[in-house]
């Protein structure tokens, strides 16, 4: 899409495509679909189906590109710090927080890093 609009196909087309940024998660696509703001969007496959799932209409037209090598899970000092413990107890201390969009891409990542990591959190 970045492509289109900055080589020009969008107005050699006659559409006059305009880029908008949502916060994440199935909310996101939910009220872009219902308020009509878009009718072609991108976003995470957990928001696409979450969205798509409370919002008749919205079908996925395709994948344009897989991020899953690309997902991290990061913390600050304090994070880092108790990140062994975490690991060698299999449970997030008491305390720790974790600031995530819920129903997002991001959310899933993170609980596949937890799962991989064998990290129960409550």
């Amino acid at each position: 899409i970045y492509l289109a609009d900055t080589l020009g196909y969008f107005k050699e087309l006659g559409l006059d495509a305009s880029f908008v940024s949502y916060p994440s998660g199935g909310p996101k696509v939910k009220a872009a679909v219902e308020s009509k703001a878009w009718d072609v969007g991108g976003a995470g496959v957990v928001p696409n189906i979450l969205g798509w799932s409370k919002s008749p209409g919205l079908e996925t037209i395709g994948i344009s590109n897989d991020e899953s090598a690309t997902n991290a899970l990061v913390a600050n000092g304090d994070g880092v710090a108790d990140w062994p413990n975490a690991v060698a107890s299999g449970t997030l201390a008491g305390g720790v927080q974790m600031i995530i969009t819920p129903n997002s891409t991001g959310h899933f990542a993170v609980l596949e890093c937890l799962k991989h990591f064998n990290v129960s959190y409550d």
